[in-house]
């Protein structure tokens, strides 16, 4: 269970965070202090929510390029579609051009 309380309401509030955890995670984060990973068990959240935060943001990002060149391809297919029908258009009003010239 999270619970957020405000400290101010600037743009670069902090947040007091509470946090019930299992007690083996919460064992395993303390041994990361000592063993100098990181300065405090403030920085292990920060930098690892930062990490999760930031591979969710990677693939949101992923899946709306994907999304933009599958409509890309599309535009692409429609316009070569569009081009060849201008084509054939163009082809046969030539033909009929040249059969009317004949007469």
């Amino acid at each position: 269970m999270l619970y957020f309380y405000v400290s101010s309401y600037s743009s670069m509030a902090k947040l007091q965070v509470s946090l019930k955890l299992n007690a083996n995670l919460m064992n395993d984060i303390g041994h990361l202090v000592p063993e100098g990973y990181l300065q405090t068990k403030n920085n292990i959240f920060t930098k690892t929510l930062g990490k999760l935060i930031g591979r969710y943001k990677v693939k949101a990002l992923k899946r709306k390029i994907g999304r933009i060149i599958k409509g890309s391809v599309s535009l692409i297919n429609a316009h070569v579609a569009m081009m060849t029908l201008m084509k054939r258009t163009t082809n046969r009003m030539s033909a009929n051009l040249s059969i009317l010239a004949r007469i």
